[in-house]
């Protein structure tokens, strides 16, 4: 019945449990049927489960993302937004223009690859910061970089001074935790992992100051 009713109403955005308790059916499946089905829609899965590779599990089933429980307002704007830009309903506005800093080229295009639906400018150093035309200077509205540099004299906190003296926008530090205890936190805004993976809340509140 769920399904059917699925297929004969099939929203834009669909918030779906993994365990649903009155079907037998698992959030998975219900993906997996309604991209079948040629249904475009946006897809999130949401779970307190812990099983593991979940995440990956659910991109393969044909969702186009997921949330642990609990699901905050917060990650609900985000649901909409990411909705918003595979729609391509955002206008330049409405998208961010961040400035990617990291020296290992696979993160980079690990980033660039996350941050697809923004305007991104790749760069090995901060060194290379001073050096964008004026125009793309002025455009950012955040920057994510890395703490070390093999090939700069500007490494560490030097990195971090050198970009929060040229720039007045948002800095998220991409490293582990345990690296930035000492540092002064006026240099920077936030700290994710290598892999971004928390960053869709802080890009929603960044996004969100900018348009007001």
């Amino acid at each position: 019945m769920l399904l059917r009713t699925l297929d004969l109403q099939a929203p834009d955005i669909l918030i779906c449990d993994l365990n649903l308790a009155a079907t037998e059916l698992l959030g998975y499946e219900i993906a997996t049927h309604l991209r079948k089905q040629g249904w475009q829609g946006f897809f999130v899965l949401y779970s307190d489960s812990i099983e593991p590779d979940i995440s990956k599990k659910a991109l393969e089933s044909g969702a186009n993302q997921f949330i642990p429980k609990p699901l905050s307002d917060r990650q609900l704007l985000g649901i909409f937004m990411s909705y918003l830009h595979k729609t391509k309903a955002f206008t330049q506005k409405d998208r961010l223009t961040i400035a990617l800093i990291e020296d290992n080229p696979l993160i980079l295009d690990s980033w660039g690859a996350k941050l697809a639906d923004h305007t991104v400018f790749s760069l090995e150093s901060p060194d290379e910061l001073p050096h964008l035309v004026p125009e793309k200077l002025t455009a950012i509205d955040l920057v994510i970089t890395d703490l070390h540099f093999e090939n700069s004299n500007l490494t560490g906190i030097k990195a971090l001074e050198s970009i929060r003296n040229l720039l007045k926008c948002k800095i998220i530090l991409s490293t582990n935790a345990a690296l930035v205890g000492d540092y002064d936190q006026s240099l920077f805004d936030f700290q994710t992992s290598k892999s971004l993976d928390t960053i869709e809340p802080v890009l929603t509140a960044i996004l969100e100051e900018k348009l007001k």
